[in-house]
């Protein structure tokens, strides 16, 4: 992976793998990285619909309690977030479908964390929904990477452009965001 060439991003992935490792001891062998992602995957569409038909609805009982739980699966995963890459670091089970599924699932997991700001944080609506563009723009050049990972110079091009689009669509974002606050 081409981050791997920068130390200091090398730096900092080792020391949160070591903040990770007594975490990962305890885990059974059976729970592999990838099923630790595959759990992020799936419960993107729990947080969507639990937000969407529990927490927004005025006339729900227990309103305040589902925010608590939203905020749950939130967390939730970004623990398996950090939790998946500590494991298959620190474990030696790095795997192809990981490397491409991971990055994938991140992206997917921010689209209805970003959809709740924009329900209840009017005033950044339009930068939100330009991130939540980029987020699926960075979710099909993934999937394309993964299709074309055989071919290297492709996959390292890709790499390259990857990292141009995220760059430049953060600092359109930033700009944007301070633009609608002015």
């Amino acid at each position: 992976m081409l981050l791997d060439e920068f130390k200091f991003y090398v730096y900092l992935r080792d020391k949160k793998d070591l903040i990770f490792k007594p975490i990962v001891d305890i885990i059974p062998s059976w729970l592999s990285p990838n099923i630790i992602t595959s759990i992020r995957f799936v419960l993107v569409l729990p947080l969507f619909l639990i937000w969407y038909y529990w927490a927004t609805n005025p006339y729900f009982v227990w309103q305040e309690s589902t925010w608590y739980f939203v905020g749950f699966i939130i967390l939730l995963g970004l623990f398996t977030d950090y939790l998946d890459g500590a494991v298959a670091r620190l474990t030696d089970r790095i795997t192809v479908f990981g490397i491409y599924f991971d990055p994938i699932t991140d992206k997917l997991f921010t689209i209805p964390v970003f959809l709740i700001f924009i329900a209840h944080w009017p005033i950044v609506t339009t930068s939100l929904y330009f991130l939540i563009n980029l987020r699926i723009l960075l979710i099909l050049l993934g999937l394309v990477r993964a299709v074309l990972h055989k071919k290297e110079r492709l996959s390292r091009l890709l790499q390259y452009g990857y990292i141009t689009v995220t760059l430049i669509g953060y600092i359109i974002f930033a700009i944007k965001f301070v633009y609608d606050f002015l």
